[in-house]
Protein backbone atom coordinates (compact mmCIF):
# COMPACT_ATOMS: atom_id res chain seq x y z
CA UNK A 1 0.00 0.00 0.00
CA UNK A 2 1.17 3.47 -1.07
CA UNK A 3 2.63 5.65 2.25
CA UNK A 4 0.20 8.16 3.74
CA UNK A 5 0.99 11.35 2.55
CA UNK A 6 1.53 13.96 5.58
CA UNK A 7 4.51 16.05 8.08
CA UNK A 8 5.73 12.76 9.65
CA UNK A 9 8.64 12.21 7.10
CA UNK A 10 9.87 15.88 6.57
CA UNK A 11 9.90 15.90 10.57
CA UNK A 12 11.90 12.81 10.16
CA UNK A 13 14.05 13.77 7.84
CA UNK A 14 14.80 16.73 9.72
CA UNK A 15 15.68 14.79 12.75
CA UNK A 16 18.20 11.78 10.80
CA UNK A 17 20.02 14.92 9.08
CA UNK A 18 20.31 16.84 12.69
CA UNK A 19 21.76 13.43 14.21
CA UNK A 20 23.64 12.03 11.09
CA UNK A 21 26.24 15.58 12.01
CA UNK A 22 26.33 14.95 15.78
CA UNK A 23 29.09 13.93 16.78
CA UNK A 24 28.52 12.26 20.25
CA UNK A 25 25.67 9.87 21.60
CA UNK A 26 23.90 11.02 24.62
CA UNK A 27 19.97 10.66 25.92
CA UNK A 28 18.78 13.52 23.54
CA UNK A 29 20.28 11.83 20.73
CA UNK A 30 18.53 8.42 21.54
CA UNK A 31 14.90 10.00 22.30
CA UNK A 32 14.92 11.89 19.08
CA UNK A 33 16.40 8.47 17.42
CA UNK A 34 13.24 6.75 18.64
CA UNK A 35 10.81 9.94 17.49
CA UNK A 36 12.38 9.63 14.24
CA UNK A 37 11.24 6.03 14.06
CA UNK A 38 8.06 6.59 15.31
CA UNK A 39 7.20 9.02 13.05
CA UNK A 40 8.32 6.56 10.28
CA UNK A 41 6.31 3.78 11.68
CA UNK A 42 3.25 5.86 10.87
CA UNK A 43 3.61 6.41 7.38
CA UNK A 44 3.03 2.56 7.54
CA UNK A 45 6.47 1.36 5.58
CA UNK A 46 6.57 -2.36 4.11
CA UNK A 47 6.68 -5.11 6.71
CA UNK A 48 10.30 -5.86 6.44
CA UNK A 49 10.95 -1.97 7.32
CA UNK A 50 8.68 -1.92 9.97
CA UNK A 51 10.64 -5.27 11.31
CA UNK A 52 14.39 -3.06 10.98
CA UNK A 53 12.59 -0.53 12.93
CA UNK A 54 11.43 -2.90 16.36
CA UNK A 55 14.57 -4.21 15.59
CA UNK A 56 16.39 -1.10 16.72
CA UNK A 57 13.71 -0.25 19.53
CA UNK A 58 14.71 -3.45 21.17
CA UNK A 59 18.33 -2.69 20.96
CA UNK A 60 17.29 0.47 22.36
CA UNK A 61 15.26 -0.86 25.14
CA UNK A 62 18.40 -3.73 25.35
CA UNK A 63 20.85 -0.87 26.55
CA UNK A 64 18.33 1.57 28.53
CA UNK A 65 17.46 -1.83 30.92
CA UNK A 66 20.90 -3.27 31.32
CA UNK A 67 23.73 -0.29 29.76
CA UNK A 68 25.34 -2.45 27.32
CA UNK A 69 24.54 -3.41 23.75
CA UNK A 70 24.09 -0.01 22.15
CA UNK A 71 27.43 1.74 20.34
CA UNK A 72 28.01 4.78 18.14
CA UNK A 73 28.21 2.25 15.35
CA UNK A 74 24.65 0.94 15.75
CA UNK A 75 23.18 4.64 16.40
CA UNK A 76 24.95 5.10 12.92
CA UNK A 77 23.34 2.13 11.67
CA UNK A 78 19.95 2.76 12.87
CA UNK A 79 20.31 5.95 11.25
CA UNK A 80 21.27 5.66 8.19
CA UNK A 81 18.39 2.75 7.97
CA UNK A 82 16.05 5.69 8.63
CA UNK A 83 17.53 7.47 6.06
CA UNK A 84 16.52 5.04 3.28
CA UNK A 85 13.19 4.48 4.47
CA UNK A 86 12.63 8.31 4.09
CA UNK A 87 12.54 7.68 0.55
CA UNK A 88 8.87 7.18 -0.24
CA UNK A 89 8.12 3.60 -1.71
CA UNK A 90 4.93 4.97 -4.39
CA UNK A 91 5.37 8.23 -5.86
CA UNK A 92 2.30 7.60 -8.02
CA UNK A 93 -0.47 9.59 -7.16
CA UNK A 94 -3.06 8.05 -10.19
CA UNK A 95 -3.21 5.26 -12.84
CA UNK A 96 -4.08 5.10 -16.32
CA UNK A 97 -5.63 2.24 -18.33
CA UNK A 98 -3.58 1.27 -21.39
CA UNK A 99 -4.64 3.05 -24.90
CA UNK A 100 -6.64 1.26 -27.28
CA UNK A 101 -5.03 0.23 -30.40
CA UNK A 102 -5.66 1.75 -34.07
CA UNK A 103 -4.33 4.44 -36.06
CA UNK A 104 -3.90 7.63 -34.30
CA UNK A 105 -3.91 11.16 -35.07
CA UNK A 106 0.02 11.68 -34.98
CA UNK A 107 1.96 15.00 -34.94
CA UNK A 108 5.59 15.63 -35.20
CA UNK A 109 7.04 18.70 -33.41
CA UNK A 110 9.90 20.34 -33.86
CA UNK A 111 11.74 22.73 -31.67
CA UNK A 112 14.07 24.86 -33.79
CA UNK A 113 16.23 27.28 -32.88
CA UNK A 114 19.12 28.29 -35.83
CA UNK A 115 17.93 25.34 -37.77
CA UNK A 116 17.97 26.57 -41.25
CA UNK A 117 21.26 24.41 -43.06
CA UNK A 118 20.10 20.64 -41.66
CA UNK A 119 15.62 21.73 -41.18
CA UNK A 120 15.11 21.07 -45.28
CA UNK A 121 17.22 17.14 -44.99
CA UNK A 122 14.94 16.66 -41.67
CA UNK A 123 11.81 17.13 -42.96
CA UNK A 124 12.31 15.36 -46.25
CA UNK A 125 13.37 12.21 -44.34
CA UNK A 126 10.09 12.11 -42.29
CA UNK A 127 7.62 9.46 -43.29
CA UNK A 128 4.90 12.10 -43.99
CA UNK A 129 1.86 9.20 -44.95
CA UNK A 130 2.51 7.94 -41.86
CA UNK A 131 1.72 11.56 -39.52
CA UNK A 132 -1.04 14.09 -39.61
CA UNK A 133 0.59 17.37 -38.82
CA UNK A 134 4.36 18.65 -38.76
CA UNK A 135 5.10 21.84 -36.54
CA UNK A 136 8.17 23.70 -36.36
CA UNK A 137 8.43 26.14 -34.00
CA UNK A 138 11.34 28.99 -34.11
CA UNK A 139 12.64 29.95 -31.24
CA UNK A 140 13.63 33.64 -32.64
CA UNK A 141 16.08 32.35 -34.90
CA UNK A 142 18.33 34.89 -36.47
CA UNK A 143 18.58 32.59 -39.46
CA UNK A 144 16.00 31.78 -42.22
CA UNK A 145 14.57 29.29 -40.40
CA UNK A 146 10.59 29.63 -39.80
CA UNK A 147 10.70 30.84 -43.26
CA UNK A 148 12.34 28.03 -44.87
CA UNK A 149 9.55 25.96 -43.22
CA UNK A 150 7.21 27.64 -44.66
CA UNK A 151 8.34 27.13 -48.13
CA UNK A 152 8.42 23.50 -47.30
CA UNK A 153 4.96 23.21 -46.63
CA UNK A 154 4.80 22.52 -42.72
CA UNK A 155 3.18 24.69 -39.50
CA UNK A 156 5.33 26.96 -38.14
CA UNK A 157 4.62 29.36 -35.38
CA UNK A 158 8.01 31.71 -34.60
CA UNK A 159 8.42 33.40 -31.26
CA UNK A 160 9.16 36.75 -30.91
CA UNK A 161 11.86 36.16 -28.53
CA UNK A 162 14.00 33.37 -27.29
CA UNK A 163 12.20 31.32 -24.62
CA UNK A 164 14.49 28.28 -24.42
CA UNK A 165 14.91 25.04 -25.44
CA UNK A 166 12.02 24.10 -22.53
CA UNK A 167 9.76 26.97 -23.35
CA UNK A 168 9.61 26.24 -26.83
CA UNK A 169 8.76 22.61 -26.45
CA UNK A 170 5.62 23.93 -23.93
CA UNK A 171 5.24 25.51 -27.40
CA UNK A 172 5.01 23.10 -29.37
CA UNK A 173 3.34 20.35 -26.98
CA UNK A 174 0.43 23.32 -26.24
CA UNK A 175 -0.16 24.11 -29.91
CA UNK A 176 -0.05 19.68 -30.53
CA UNK A 177 -2.65 19.29 -28.61
CA UNK A 178 -5.05 22.02 -30.50
CA UNK A 179 -4.27 20.22 -33.48
CA UNK A 180 -6.11 17.37 -31.92
CA UNK A 181 -3.08 14.91 -31.64
CA UNK A 182 -3.40 11.60 -30.01
CA UNK A 183 0.12 11.18 -30.25
CA UNK A 184 3.29 14.36 -30.09
CA UNK A 185 6.47 13.12 -31.50
CA UNK A 186 9.17 15.30 -30.52
CA UNK A 187 12.12 15.69 -33.22
CA UNK A 188 15.12 17.99 -33.12
CA UNK A 189 15.29 19.51 -36.52
CA UNK A 190 19.63 19.60 -36.45
CA UNK A 191 19.39 15.76 -37.61
CA UNK A 192 20.94 14.33 -34.70
CA UNK A 193 18.18 11.95 -34.86
CA UNK A 194 16.23 9.42 -37.27
CA UNK A 195 13.34 10.92 -39.29
CA UNK A 196 12.16 7.16 -39.98
CA UNK A 197 11.71 6.49 -36.42
CA UNK A 198 8.41 8.50 -36.02
CA UNK A 199 6.43 5.73 -37.09
CA UNK A 200 8.01 3.29 -34.47
CA UNK A 201 7.78 5.52 -31.73
CA UNK A 202 3.77 6.26 -32.25
CA UNK A 203 2.81 2.89 -32.67
CA UNK A 204 4.51 1.97 -29.12
CA UNK A 205 2.24 4.73 -27.76
CA UNK A 206 -0.61 3.29 -29.77
CA UNK A 207 -0.16 -0.25 -29.47
CA UNK A 208 0.00 0.32 -25.45
CA UNK A 209 3.63 0.04 -24.16
CA UNK A 210 4.08 3.37 -22.46
CA UNK A 211 2.69 7.40 -22.69
CA UNK A 212 6.06 8.50 -23.18
CA UNK A 213 8.32 6.26 -25.32
CA UNK A 214 12.06 7.18 -25.62
CA UNK A 215 14.62 6.70 -28.55
CA UNK A 216 17.40 5.71 -26.71
CA UNK A 217 21.06 6.19 -27.97
CA UNK A 218 22.07 3.28 -25.89
CA UNK A 219 20.07 0.55 -27.28
CA UNK A 220 21.46 0.73 -30.70
CA UNK A 221 24.46 1.96 -32.04
CA UNK A 222 27.52 2.13 -29.35
CA UNK A 223 27.51 5.80 -28.48
CA UNK A 224 31.28 6.02 -29.25
CA UNK A 225 31.38 4.61 -32.44
CA UNK A 226 28.74 7.22 -33.12
CA UNK A 227 30.87 9.88 -31.98
CA UNK A 228 29.32 10.98 -28.99
CA UNK A 229 32.48 12.69 -27.00
CA UNK A 230 33.76 10.56 -24.04
CA UNK A 231 33.13 13.30 -21.18
CA UNK A 232 29.52 13.49 -22.58
CA UNK A 233 29.24 9.75 -22.06
CA UNK A 234 30.45 10.02 -19.08
CA UNK A 235 28.25 12.67 -17.64
CA UNK A 236 25.30 10.45 -19.48
CA UNK A 237 26.23 7.44 -17.51
CA UNK A 238 26.59 9.11 -13.99
CA UNK A 239 23.46 10.47 -14.40
CA UNK A 240 21.37 7.99 -15.84
CA UNK A 241 22.54 6.10 -12.79
CA UNK A 242 21.43 8.40 -10.39
CA UNK A 243 18.20 9.17 -11.90
CA UNK A 244 17.54 5.17 -12.22
CA UNK A 245 17.97 4.82 -8.46
CA UNK A 246 15.93 7.57 -7.10
CA UNK A 247 12.91 7.49 -9.89
CA UNK A 248 13.56 3.30 -10.21
CA UNK A 249 12.18 3.65 -14.31
CA UNK A 250 15.35 1.41 -15.29
CA UNK A 251 16.09 3.30 -18.60
CA UNK A 252 19.12 3.14 -20.44
CA UNK A 253 19.24 6.94 -20.61
CA UNK A 254 17.41 10.15 -19.44
CA UNK A 255 18.82 12.37 -21.65
CA UNK A 256 17.63 11.70 -25.54
CA UNK A 257 15.80 14.31 -27.39
CA UNK A 258 13.34 11.83 -29.67
CA UNK A 259 10.16 11.25 -27.76
CA UNK A 260 6.69 10.76 -28.13
CA UNK A 261 4.21 11.59 -25.89
CA UNK A 262 0.41 10.21 -25.72
CA UNK A 263 -2.20 13.11 -25.50
CA UNK A 264 -3.50 11.92 -21.73
CA UNK A 265 0.52 12.52 -20.84
CA UNK A 266 0.34 15.96 -22.01
CA UNK A 267 -3.05 16.81 -20.69
CA UNK A 268 -2.21 15.80 -16.95
CA UNK A 269 1.90 16.56 -16.20
CA UNK A 270 1.93 20.31 -15.74
CA UNK A 271 4.59 20.87 -18.50
CA UNK A 272 3.81 24.49 -18.25
CA UNK A 273 5.23 25.02 -15.38
CA UNK A 274 8.62 23.27 -15.80
CA UNK A 275 11.98 25.20 -16.65
CA UNK A 276 12.34 26.73 -19.67
CA UNK A 277 16.02 25.26 -20.35
CA UNK A 278 17.19 21.77 -21.17
CA UNK A 279 16.33 20.47 -17.60
CA UNK A 280 12.81 20.27 -18.68
CA UNK A 281 13.64 17.16 -20.52
CA UNK A 282 14.52 15.81 -17.20
CA UNK A 283 11.85 17.35 -15.33
CA UNK A 284 9.21 15.73 -17.75
CA UNK A 285 10.98 12.05 -16.89
CA UNK A 286 10.06 12.52 -12.78
CA UNK A 287 6.76 13.58 -13.74
CA UNK A 288 6.62 10.82 -15.63
CA UNK A 289 7.46 8.63 -12.23
CA UNK A 290 5.92 10.89 -9.50
CA UNK A 291 2.63 10.27 -11.85
CA UNK A 292 2.63 6.89 -12.33
CA UNK A 293 3.19 6.83 -16.34
CA UNK A 294 4.75 3.75 -18.16
CA UNK A 295 7.89 4.48 -19.90
CA UNK A 296 9.04 2.50 -22.89
CA UNK A 297 12.47 2.99 -24.46
CA UNK A 298 13.22 1.46 -28.87
CA UNK A 299 16.59 1.81 -30.31
CA UNK A 300 17.82 4.84 -31.64
CA UNK A 301 21.02 5.90 -33.30
CA UNK A 302 22.94 9.76 -31.86
CA UNK A 303 24.23 11.73 -35.28
CA UNK A 304 26.95 14.29 -34.11
CA UNK A 305 28.42 15.92 -36.65
CA UNK A 306 29.63 19.85 -37.26
CA UNK A 307 25.81 21.46 -37.94
CA UNK A 308 24.33 19.09 -35.30
CA UNK A 309 23.27 21.37 -32.37
CA UNK A 310 24.82 20.34 -29.16
CA UNK A 311 25.17 21.92 -25.54
CA UNK A 312 28.78 22.88 -24.20
CA UNK A 313 30.62 21.34 -20.81
CA UNK A 314 29.59 24.63 -19.06
CA UNK A 315 26.05 24.04 -20.12
CA UNK A 316 25.94 20.46 -19.55
CA UNK A 317 27.40 20.56 -15.93
CA UNK A 318 24.68 23.23 -15.00
CA UNK A 319 22.15 20.99 -16.95
CA UNK A 320 23.65 17.94 -14.29
CA UNK A 321 22.89 20.41 -11.37
CA UNK A 322 19.42 21.02 -12.15
CA UNK A 323 19.24 17.44 -13.05
CA UNK A 324 19.89 16.42 -9.56
CA UNK A 325 17.96 19.44 -8.17
CA UNK A 326 14.98 17.62 -10.01
CA UNK A 327 16.03 14.66 -8.08
CA UNK A 328 15.77 16.24 -5.36
CA UNK A 329 12.53 17.68 -5.22
CA UNK A 330 10.96 14.22 -6.22
CA UNK A 331 12.08 13.14 -2.56
CA UNK A 332 11.55 16.03 -0.93
CA UNK A 333 6.95 16.08 -3.09
CA UNK A 334 7.43 12.17 -2.12
CA UNK A 335 7.92 13.12 1.53
CA UNK A 336 5.01 15.60 1.84
CA UNK A 337 6.61 18.92 0.35
CA UNK A 338 3.93 20.42 -2.57
CA UNK A 339 6.01 20.86 -5.74
CA UNK A 340 4.07 22.97 -8.62
CA UNK A 341 5.56 21.09 -11.08
CA UNK A 342 4.58 17.77 -9.65
CA UNK A 343 0.88 18.64 -8.81
CA UNK A 344 -1.04 17.14 -11.67
CA UNK A 345 -3.87 18.71 -13.59
CA UNK A 346 -7.03 17.26 -14.79
CA UNK A 347 -6.86 15.60 -18.01
CA UNK A 348 -8.56 15.95 -20.99
CA UNK A 349 -9.19 19.76 -20.27
CA UNK A 350 -7.56 20.92 -24.13
CA UNK A 351 -10.11 22.04 -26.11
CA UNK A 352 -9.70 20.07 -29.39
CA UNK A 353 -9.52 22.78 -32.14
CA UNK A 354 -7.11 24.40 -34.46
CA UNK A 355 -3.96 26.71 -33.31
CA UNK A 356 -2.97 30.06 -34.70
CA UNK A 357 0.21 29.47 -36.19
CA UNK A 358 1.99 32.52 -37.33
Amino acid sequence: RARRQGPELPIAAGIIGTLLVSPYINGFDLAALALAAWLVLRTNPPVWQKALLVAGYLVLALYVVTGVGLTVAFEFVWLLSLALLIKPQDHRVRTFPAPTRGRSRRVVVLPAYRAEKTLRDVLAQIPRAEVDRILVVDDASADHTAELARDLGVDVIKHPKNLGYGGNQKTCYTNALLMDADVVVMLHPDGQYDPSLVPSLCRAVEDGCGDLIMGSRWLGLDPAAAGMPSWKRLGNRLLTWAENQVLGLNLSEYHTGYRAYSRRFLETVPFAENSDDFVFDTQVLVQAAAFGFQVHEIAAVGRYFKDASSIGLRTSVVYGVKTLMALTRFVAHGAGLPCPWLTPREPAVTERRQPFAA
